[in-house]
């Protein structure tokens, strides 16, 4: 190489590295509005009415689903067959019995917990008492809906399982 002379690349070689730099470019922002456009898609259908009641996971599978506003029949399973069954209905944030309103809380994906009036404790004994208190954090897991049918769990914790059973959709 001769002093004092540069280096130079080829134009043509320069004229195909801005190409392939703007064809690049221009897939990232392409990419990025479909992802974009995808997400909003998904929002919409998690958002809208006739969707909002089942929750699915990435691979369309169901992960849960949200009891709607109707009247119920409570049917627990074998190993909780002792329990009474019973009619209720739900509208909005209350639930209904024959003899009581109580105010329900809806969470995520498809549970709720039932609101019940304090009661006195000072003729409970320590036993009841601890009952007592387990009943007021418990709430139920809808974890399967076919139709009319709503498989349950009355769960305390993620742990404790105080039954399940299926709510039956009458109306």
């Amino acid at each position: 190489m001769k002093k004092g002379k540069e280096d130079k690349i080829p134009k043509p070689l320069l004229v195909i590295n801005n190409f392939i730099l703007v064809i690049g470019s221009i897939a990232v922002i392409v990419g990025l509005l479909l992802f974009v456009k995808y997400m909003i898609e998904l929002d919409d259908k998690y958002n809208s009415n006739a969707t909002a009641l089942i929750h699915k996971n990435i691979n369309n599978e169901v992960i849960s689903c949200e009891i709607p506003n109707g009247t119920y029949k409570t049917i627990y399973d074998k190993q909780f067959s002792d329990y009474p069954e019973f009619i209720f209905e739900i509208t909005d944030d209350s639930l209904f019995t024959e003899e009581q309103r109580f105010k329900i809380e809806r969470s995520e994906y498809g549970t709720f917990s039932i609101e019940y009036p304090e009661i006195n404790q000072d003729s409970l004994t320590d036993f009841q008492k601890t009952l007592h208190n387990y009943s007021k954090d418990n709430f139920y897991r809808i974890t399967t809906c076919n139709g009319n049918y709503y498989k349950f769990e009355n769960m305390v914790n993620l742990h404790i399982t105080i039954s399940t059973g299926t709510f039956i959709k009458l109306n």
